[in-house]
């Protein structure tokens, strides 16, 4: 089968990589150029041009898939895996391979279709989330299903922990497909669909209006990285990793600030509390939150903002 791969992101990193590990290369493998990144803003490769790097492959940078796709096969192309790319095909590109263009999106579709999948499952508290094989259409993450998988949620499992699970599901996933193409059918979609967009700024920092459970979510889903946060004493503070106190005390607003068993906590506004376990202050590294606690002085009724 000849097929080739276009994709850029962190998904679609580790998704090649599962697949490069075992010996299965594509013909090619195309990816947006480097652009500025951090606090240099210095040029820097996607993770796909890294994984790709890492295999001895170098990959073919594109600002114009369209036209770059029938440049690197004149002889055409059985199927082109779109795979975390953030590109919008549309025809041509779309009819090119014989097969389609094959997208592996990590969640159930029709449920969350958009940028952020895994983050907005976390968020929702779900139990069950999973990868979706598809024929890529021109509306988004609406085309007919080849494969969907079920993949359980850990409760301990955060975004970082998450994101390379599904990679590797879709890896294996794609695996079968490729030993055997002809035994997928086609079959839409159904059910009503929810959708996935990207997290914006905006929504990184903490309600502690919402429910103790709700921001426990929150901050998993956006660990580690864009990371919630919030204020305490004037200084912004990140939160990677909290739990439920169903025993805060009594009558204390949302935000206040209070402390058991060694490690600061927060009242919500469900009545319960978080735990805070694992933070980062502003210009430092994460450390566990009974170390950040010892060092801390706060003046009487500080409270989380």
């Amino acid at each position: 089968m000849k097929w080739a791969v276009l994709s850029s992101g962190p998904f679609g990193a580790l998704w090649l990589e599962g697949l490069l590990a075992v010996g299965r290369r594509p013909l090619w493998i195309m990816t947006k150029p480097p652009r500025p990144a951090g606090r240099g803003y210095r040029e820097r490769v996607t993770p796909v041009e890294e994984v790709a790097l890492s295999f001895g492959l170098t990959p073919v940078r594109t600002n114009s898939p369209v036209d770059d796709v029938a440049a690197l096969a004149p002889q055409g192309l059985d199927v082109l895996f779109v795979v975390d790319c953030s590109f919008f095909i549309r025809e041509p590109l779309l009819s090119f391979p014989t097969m389609g263009c094959i997208n592996l999106h990590p969640s159930l579709l029709p449920q969350l279709r958009g940028a952020a999948p895994i983050q907005r499952a976390l968020w929702m508290g779900l139990d069950v989330t999973g990868v979706t094989m598809f024929r890529l259409v021109e509306e988004m993450d609406a085309g007919p299903v080849l494969m969907r998988v079920p993949h359980p949620v850990d409760p301990d499992d955060h975004f970082g922990s998450l994101l390379p699970k599904l990679a590797r599901l879709a890896s294996r996933m794609t695996g079968d497909f490729l030993d055997a193409p002809d035994s997928f059918s086609p079959v839409p979609q159904e059910g009503s669909p929810s959708y996935a967009p990207r997290i914006s700024n905006q929504e990184t920092r903490v309600d502690w209006g919402d429910g103790a459970s709700r921001v426990r979510d929150m901050i998993r889903a956006l660990s580690p990285s864009p990371c919630a946060w919030s204020t305490l004493g004037g200084r912004r503070i990140r939160i990677l990793k909290a739990s439920v106190d169903q025993y805060p005390p009594i009558s204390s607003p949302p935000g206040a600030h209070y402390v058991r068993d060694s490690l600061p906590c927060v009242v919500c506004g469900d009545g319960s509390g978080l735990v805070l376990l694992e933070v980062q202050p502003e210009g430092k590294r994460p450390m566990e939150s009974a170390s950040w606690l010892k060092g801390l002085r706060l003046s009487p009724g500080a409270a989380w903002e």
